[in-house]
């Protein structure tokens, strides 16, 4: 197993959290989904390149680099982390400040296990234990293209667009099927 660890930007960012009477999300496709512990949903909107809440513009960066097609949305420890597939980043926010770092691939789903998050995208699986922005290579799996990902609490659950298939992966076993 090989250990990336891609240059990590933590950085403060000027960011746009509107009051709650903002219009309704945009009409577009939504895409990914997180919920935190409180019940609220988060929901990615990749062709506005915002980040809602409950139906109310919740992310949106404004200096820096903005954020390009999210898509894979999870949350873990009041942060909700961020797949900027366009920027090969994930994107950590806590309500107030970001956490930015960067990927080795351009990242598509994301999900958690534990303390653990899990990145896939590409043909391969990452993970990264916050508040560490070290990402380490867990599977790669040539020829699959992975989308989304969700779990059961031992086994990953990942959609591979070029297989068109569903396939599993133990992170006790190192196993895919």
């Amino acid at each position: 197993m090989s250990t990336t660890r891609p240059q990590t930007t933590t950085s403060r960012v000027t960011t746009t959290r509107l009051p709650t009477t903002t219009s309704a999300p945009p009409t577009t496709s939504p895409c990914g989904m997180a919920f935190d512990p409180s019940g609220n949903i988060y929901v990615s909107y990749p062709l506005s390149n915002n980040i809602y809440k409950q139906n109310q513009l919740y992310f949106s960066i404004t200096t820096g680099t903005p954020l390009n097609t999210p898509v894979g949305l999870c949350y873990l420890n009041n942060f909700l982390y961020i797949a900027d597939w366009g920027n090969s980043r994930i994107v950590g926010y806590n309500g107030i400040t970001s956490t930015i770092f960067s990927t080795p691939i351009k990242p598509y789903g994301l999900c958690v296990l534990n303390t653990i998050v899990y990145i896939c995208g590409q043909d391969s699986i990452y993970r990264f234990t916050p508040p560490s922005t070290s990402v380490t290579l867990v599977k790669q799996n040539s020829g699959s293209d992975f989308m989304f990902m969700c779990t059961d609490g031992n086994t990953l659950y990942i959609c591979d667009n070029n297989s068109k298939s569903v396939r599993q992966y133990n992170i006790q076993t190192n196993i895919m099927v």
